[in-house]
């Protein structure tokens, strides 16, 4: 049982291992070094022909994924610029100041160009506020605009918000929730709205089937089913259908003496082994691809590149890390996986089928019951 608990164990810490090291590389080097990457320029490139066009209200949805997929001060421009389009003058100043912000930290050119578009937006945009009384707070309660949450800290401030009919509810336990329809224009100016005293919840009504008597039909003891069951089997079988009822199924083998469970956890691992390894070959391959590619493309062979050269060859030294890692988890779980499912207990031959015979004598005669497990 010792030796069954320790597989166990050790089962399990390998496969965490191997868990916790293929999200740690995985996550990022599948996601937006590549498919992100080519999906947010095709949506980006989507966007600026229906830009073209001046069909922006469906272009701001892919700049909006585009920008999800893969964030940048560029498409952050392009997306206020399209909110701006569209009407939506507080969501392009809010996207003009982020990118402003952006830009100051990674010393871009284009901070001025976003603190203009955001300076020249600020005087026309439209401020709602959200008053809550000292009458209306109560424990637990929530404000909420178009669905958002809104701080505590934002009630009673006037906050920039897009033109049209926005949504203000407020819900807190015990209350009844109360919501009103606000609309604001486009013109600069001030909007107010006052979240009122929530009513009580009202008490919930008995109905009329809780309140009626329920009956309960007794079930049928123990005596009056006995007697009902002799009644129909005959003097001469009573006795053996009585030993044979009374012969418990013995309880079926476990994991420890069949070791079964133990070499299928074995196998497994040797699985996720297999797939790590597969992972840290395409890892390579995409390695020597990014550093033939930046060899090509502005890294000179003693190592001075231009900028493309050099973010090509970062992405082979990201890449290169991927592989590595990735073979060496692939290697440990399958050493891993081989160490348990060749050290899983062998099936123990007290677990194997066997079988006994029972004499059984009844007041009409007598015969043989067989038990065992199988």
């Amino acid at each position: 049982m010792t030796g069954a608990r320790r597989t166990r164990r050790a089962t399990a810490a390998l496969v965490a291992l191997f868990t916790l090291g293929a999200l740690g590389f995985s996550a990022p080097a599948l996601g937006q070094n590549t498919g992100d990457r080519a999906a947010a320029e095709a949506l980006f490139d989507d966007a600026k022909k229906l830009i073209a066009d001046k069909r922006f209200v469906d272009a701001c949805p892919k700049l909006e994924e585009s920008m999800r997929l893969d964030p940048g001060i560029g498409i952050m421009l392009h997306l206020a610029s399209c909110y701006e389009k569209t009407n939506r003058s507080a969501s392009a100043w809010a996207l003009f100041r982020e990118a402003e912000q952006r830009a100051m930290r990674e010393g871009d050119k284009r901070a001025d160009v976003a603190k203009k578009r955001a300076d020249a937006l600020e005087p026309t945009l439209h401020k709602l506020t959200i008053v809550v009384p000292t009458a209306s707070d109560v424990s637990g309660l929530e404000v909420k605009r178009d669905g958002s949450l809104v701080g505590r800290g934002q009630w009673g401030t006037a906050v920039p918000v897009d033109p049209g009919e926005h949504a203000i509810g407020a819900t807190a336990t015990g209350k009844v929730a109360w919501s009103s329809a606000v609309k604001t224009p486009a013109e600069k100016g001030e909007t107010s709205v006052t979240v009122p005293p929530l009513a009580d919840t009202p008490p919930p009504v008995p109905s009329a089937q809780s309140s009626a008597p329920t009956s309960v039909t007794p079930a049928p003891s123990a005596s009056t089913s006995t007697v009902a069951s002799n009644a129909s089997i005959a003097p001469g079988a009573s006795a053996s259908m009585s030993n044979v009822s009374a012969s418990p199924a013995p309880p079926p083998a476990s994991d420890a003496t069949t070791g079964r469970g133990t070499r299928i956890a074995g196998l497994a691992l040797i699985g996720v082994g297999v797939v790590g390894v597969g992972i840290g070959s395409y890892f390579g391959i995409h390695t020597k691809s990014k550093l033939d590619e930046s060899n090509a493309n502005g890294c000179q062979p003693d190592n001075h590149c231009n900028a493309v050269g050099a973010g090509l060859r970062g992405d082979a030294e990201s890449a290169g890390t991927a592989s590595t890692v990735a073979f060496s988890l692939g290697l440990l779980a399958i050493a891993g996986g081989a160490v348990v499912y060749f050290t899983a207990p062998k099936p123990d031959a007290s677990a194997r089928a066997r079988a006994t015979i029972v004499p059984a004598i009844g007041a009409g005669g007598g015969g043989v019951l067989v038990r065992g497990a199988f």
